[in-house]
């Protein structure tokens, strides 16, 4: 357990500095902090970049520069171990700087996955990192799957640990909600940056089609509108709609709660290729509500026979619309206590996962 550390050893965390209200971010500052009852953190690089690109870029070298230095210079008893997020793309070259500084001390470093992209393709950013972690290293992956995904295209030597995102929410199984449907209009749901990449448009397509075929439903959206393109899907589907549209915008806390406790149905349609494990449907299964979602990165595995996944985006629409048109007492209450079933499995998961992560950073290992 967390709490069963009387001494908490020191370790550096390595953090991407990715723009304001991303996954990475918060998944980043969830995991120190989940673990922060447990280990001394010494963090270097989480928080909120500059809005531009050449000064996000800056403050984020200059900071991976800090935390490579102080490997290379501290007291080597000091320092159990390093934590460090991986970023995706160019900016991997900073993390393979991280990793040869933690290399030539031989200071145990644990790498977090939280992207598809160079699973998906091969990397040969994440090639020359893979080559610089040993035995002595591990890795954090989302899902088994997501292990199986790297050990088939690279050769793994660290150790893995598989832990999901459902640390990174505080969201609890909402055992108490009453399972009877009674919502009228039927509550659909879709929250994240509102993008077409992520589903917008095909969402919105979906729920049109329901409102032809004369379903008394509802639709809220909530997150931020990411674009211009956006902002005019949006806004063409409220003069379509009406007052069957609830846009919420970002929401957080009590307002994020209140959002998921009214919804009978969740729809995440993320045409994201690289998509990894959104922290949204571990939200949803908490509260319960039946999911619909495209298969990418580990959706299915995080769904698990809680939810239904879709292939493409018109298998997407057919399934949704179909569920929402069929649904009836039975087979909602049914799904939704496989939901918080699935919430709870995800939970145990997460709870040998933390606990794997905190021995690894708080092991002296020589």
């Amino acid at each position: 357990m967390i709490s069963s550390f009387a001494v908490k050893p020191r370790a550096i965390a390595l953090a991407p500095l990715p723009p304001p209200v991303t996954g990475l971010t918060v998944a980043t500052e969830r995991f120190i902090a989940a673990t922060s009852n447990a280990i001394d953190w010494q963090v270097k690089s989480v928080g909120r970049p500059s809005q531009t690109r050449s000064g996000g870029q800056l403050s984020r070298l200059a900071r991976s520069v800090r935390a490579g230095c102080e490997c290379l210079f501290a007291s080597r008893s000091k320092i159990t171990g390093c934590y460090m997020p991986l970023s995706a793309g160019i900016t991997m070259i900073y993390n393979i700087g991280f990793a040869i500084a933690c290399s030539s001390r031989r200071i145990p470093i644990l790498v977090h996955h939280h992207s598809y992209s160079y699973l998906n393709a091969p990397s040969r950013s994440m090639a020359w990192l893979n080559r610089i972690l040993t035995e002595r290293d591990g890795h954090i992956f989302l899902s088994d799957t997501m292990q199986a995904a790297y050990d088939q295209r690279y050769t793994r030597r660290a150790q893995a640990v598989i832990l999901p995102n459902s640390y990174a929410t505080s969201a609890l199984s909402d055992a108490s909600r009453n399972d009877v449907l009674n919502n009228k209009p039927l509550r659909i749901g879709h929250f994240s940056n509102l993008s077409i990449e992520k589903g917008l448009k095909t969402v919105l397509d979906t729920f049109a089609e329901l409102r032809q075929q004369k379903m008394d439903c509802e639709l809220q959206l909530a997150g931020p509108l990411t674009g211009a393109n956006e902002r005019e899907l949006v806004e063409l589907a409220r003069l379509q709609f009406g007052t069957s549209l609830k846009i919420r915008g970002p929401l957080y806390g009590a307002d994020k709660d209140a959002y998921f406790r009214e919804l009978d149905f969740f729809w995440f349609p993320s045409e994201y290729v690289n998509e990894a494990q959104p922290i949204v449907l571990v939200e949803a299964l908490a509260y319960g509500i039946p999911c619909v979602a495209m298969r990418r990165g580990c959706i299915e595995w995080l769904l698990g026979d809680a939810g239904t996944i879709a292939s493409d985006r018109q298998q997407f629409m057919n399934i949704a619309i179909e569920q929402a048109k069929n649904v009836s007492e039975s087979l909602f209450c049914a799904a939704r206590r496989r939901c918080r079933k699935r919430y709870e499995e995800l939970r145990a998961i997460e709870s040998t996962g933390l606990a794997d992560a905190i021995r690894f950073l708080g092991a002296q290992q020589k």
